[in-house]
């Protein structure tokens, strides 16, 4: 346990709220790009 904080070494971190977990999911387009750019390597 942190004596300074009485925290047991969280550091005072919360998660990330689960809407806002699933939004930055959805904006990575990168899954996305990878599959677009594995059919034109495929047709090549």
């Amino acid at each position: 346990m942190d004596k300074n904080t009485g925290n047991m070494g969280l550091e005072g971190h919360m998660a990330v709220p689960l809407h806002l977990q699933r939004l930055e999911r959805s904006l990575n387009i990168q899954p996305f790009i990878n599959q677009v750019n594995d059919l034109f390597q495929d047709h090549m």
